[in-house]
């Protein structure tokens, strides 16, 4: 990966699912990103003020509470964090509702982990 190691590569998981979260956080952790995770959007902005991440991937519907967009429309009112949305829902539905954030890229469950961090690495680069 061509991106500076310490600065570019924190990434914030918001995923509702503990196994997909859970599955992408080794997955991107092994790949070298410093990976902190949230199950919803709350805690998601906790950790966002905590450690403020370089790129967010978020999951559209994150259950009980704010949902995905919510968050990033939050998230984006106060820290400049580009966002990368995952959905098990179709993407047109996601993308309409996502119109007014500024989304990197979105992908569709299943998730190809090597792709997350294609666009991850790019996100950071034009952070």
């Amino acid at each position: 990966m061509n991106v500076p190691e310490a600065e570019t590569r924190r990434v914030l998981i918001v995923e509702d699912e503990n196994a997909a979260r859970e599955a992408s956080k080794q997955y991107l952790q092994r790949q070298g990103y410093a990976v902190s995770v949230a199950a919803d959007a709350a805690d998601a902005m906790r950790q966002v003020k905590a450690h403020p991440p370089n790129v967010v991937v978020c999951d559209w519907n994150l259950g009980e509470g704010p949902s995905g967009t919510d968050f990033a429309r939050s998230l984006q009112t106060r820290f400049s964090v580009p966002v990368i949305f995952i959905t098990a829902h179709p993407i047109d539905k996601l993308r309409r509702e996502a119109r007014d954030i500024d989304v990197v890229r979105f992908f569709r469950k299943p998730l190809r982990l090597a792709a997350l961090a294609r666009a991850i690495d790019a996100a950071a680069s034009n952070a």
